[in-house]
């Protein structure tokens, strides 16, 4: 990842880079462990608990899964995006009173 500096500040582009990759690969490593479990258990057992009700057969449990294996990676991407945004607002305003300033060691 290449961030730009001007002037040796940070530019809102680069901080909006950072909280979105940030953002992406935080949660995904929080959410990939649980899902891989649930999928296992729920193929190992064959049964599983939807909305109160218990579903059995490890088809009918799969496809319970499946909303959860299209929307979680689609819930990640939009909240990166738009907390990505609203943290770039945040330091664009608190840059406006005192400098982000970059320093090489």
């Amino acid at each position: 990842m290449q961030l730009h500096t001007v002037d040796g500040k940070l530019t809102l582009g680069s901080v909006y880079k950072i909280v979105v990759w940030g953002w992406l690969i935080g949660w995904s490593v929080f959410f990939i462990p649980i899902m891989l479990l649930i999928v296992v258990v729920g193929m190992l057992t064959g049964e599983m608990s939807v909305n109160g009700e218990m579903v059995y057969g490890r088809d009918v449990v799969l496809m319970h899964m499946l909303p959860l294996f299209v929307l979680a990676p689609i819930v990640i991407a939009v909240q990166a995006f738009m907390f990505g945004g609203l943290i770039t607002l945040g330091v664009r305003i608190y840059r406006r009173w005192r400098p982000l300033t970059v320093s090489a060691e």
